[in-house]
């Protein structure tokens, strides 16, 4: 994705009253350094303790968002901070590397286990807390990623585990049966991409706070054009606590056009 195409991203933000903080990461753009898991990762982290840092950012909830890979590296931020991160959207993302991989032509497809990058997004996402409200939005003719990832991706987010109240409960629990595990176990991705019945179309599902929108007739690069997508994210974070946000938009040049 090109400057220009996420300056309008966060134009449309603005408009809804956010702050916005983008992201150009090390090898993409006209940043330095060559893009890994680990640096994406780390610039992503490095942004959000500037914002966390900053005088008046600190002081309201920050919104997490990301497309296509930047989903991925959204919602490695969010787990990795689950504590200062108000809530989280992604667009188009991938259940993980090897996963997509696997959705490659043949011979491509069979080689996923030499991917040394991973992103275990639907692994990820299992640990994030219910408390943390997540909005997926995707196209159902996206041709780079699969809409069965974003579907996996949903399927996932809701086995999330409980609040942390729950959670103190549970540990009680585990006291008394030491054998009892306090974690829900986390399903992987192949099992939830087994189990998934893929819909085509348009669908709209929600499962508490959390939010799917899906998209007719939207490609991967013209998903965020559809009439229907900045309403969706404008009542999201209506629904917030807070209407004023810093959205840290995590979206990716390497979208693959």
């Amino acid at each position: 994705m090109d400057h220009g195409e996420m300056i309008d991203l966060a134009i449309e933000f603005l408009s809804m009253g956010c702050n916005v903080v983008t992201v150009s990461y090390r090898g993409y753009g006209h940043s330095t350094g060559t893009p890994s898991e680990a640096g994406l990762r780390k610039d992503a982290q490095t942004v959000l303790d500037h914002v966390l840092s900053h005088d008046v950012l600190s002081s309201i909830p920050v919104v997490v968002y990301g497309q296509s890979l930047g989903g991925a590296v959204s919602i490695d931020l969010v787990y990795n901070n689950t504590d200062k991160i108000s809530a989280l959207i992604i667009e188009n993302t991938f259940m993980s590397i090897p996963l997509l991989v696997k959705d490659f032509p043949q011979p491509l497809g069979s080689l996923s286990f030499l991917c040394t990058q991973r992103w275990p997004s639907s692994d990820r996402i299992q640990k994030i807390p219910k408390s943390i409200p997540v909005l997926m939005l995707g196209g159902d003719e996206d041709q780079v990623v699969p809409p069965k990832h974003m579907q996996g991706l949903w399927a996932a987010a809701k086995t999330r585990g409980s609040s942390v109240d729950d959670d103190e409960i549970t540990e009680k629990h585990v006291g008394c049966f030491p054998h009892f595990s306090s974690k829900p176990a986390v399903k992987s991705g192949s099992d939830i991409l087994r189990e998934l019945d893929v819909v085509s179309g348009p669908a709209d599902w929600r499962n508490g706070k959390d939010r799917f929108k899906l998209f007719a007739k939207r490609r991967h690069e013209t998903t965020c054009y559809d009439p229907g997508y900045w309403p969706t994210i404008r009542s999201f974070l209506n629904d917030l606590p807070t209407s004023t946000s810093t959205t840290t938009a995590s979206t990716s040049t390497a979208t693959i056009s």
